[in-house]
């Protein structure tokens, strides 16, 4: 049987305030953890607003660690929580997953133009003769593509999972 003190704990107001104090200390796999005990927990099957506001930090930290294993774990056991009793919730949900991950892809989108931009910045800075010129132009396509792929295509690998979630 559970204790007043671990069922006072899975209420989603105090697991939410919980979980912002393990981000706040760095502790991000701990709040995503407590999270989804709370989700997953059997006892915990009524469904409150607050439940929502879990779920959207969850769903933040999910997006933010580019954790889709997780994102779509604690999204089945939303589901399972929020069906009969708040739809709505869930169509709420997935919609803030899907714009946050779709903001951060942005995000890195416009990381990796800055990125290039600042190098051909620093080309036009430089006195050049033709040749190196020629050969930049060359190498710079090279660095933008592997701009790209470190920054960009993680993020869009991750956009393109949440979709299929």
């Amino acid at each position: 049987k559970m204790s007043y003190h671990s069922m006072h704990q899975l209420k989603p107001e105090n697991v939410l305030k919980r979980s912002q104090e393990y981000v706040k200390v760095g502790k991000q796999d701990q709040a995503l953890s407590l999270m989804f005990d709370m989700l997953s927990n059997r006892r915990n099957r009524t469904w409150l607003p607050a439940h929502e506001k879990v779920m959207e930090k969850y769903i933040t930290l999910c997006v933010e660690a580019r954790n889709n294993k997780m994102a779509k774990e604690g999204l089945h056991q939303y589901r399972n929580l929020s069906l009969q009793q708040a739809p709505n919730s869930l169509e709420n949900v997935i919609e803030f997953m899907l714009s946050s991950a779709t903001k951060r892809t942005k995000k890195a989108a416009a990381e990796c133009n800055v990125k290039n931009l600042a190098s051909e910045i620093d080309d036009l800075e430089n006195d050049k003769t033709p040749e190196s010129v020629l050969l930049e132009a060359v190498t710079a396509d090279r660095s933008k593509e592997r701009t790209e792929r470190e920054v960009l295509v993680p993020w869009l690998k991750f956009l393109w999972e949440s979709f299929r979630t």
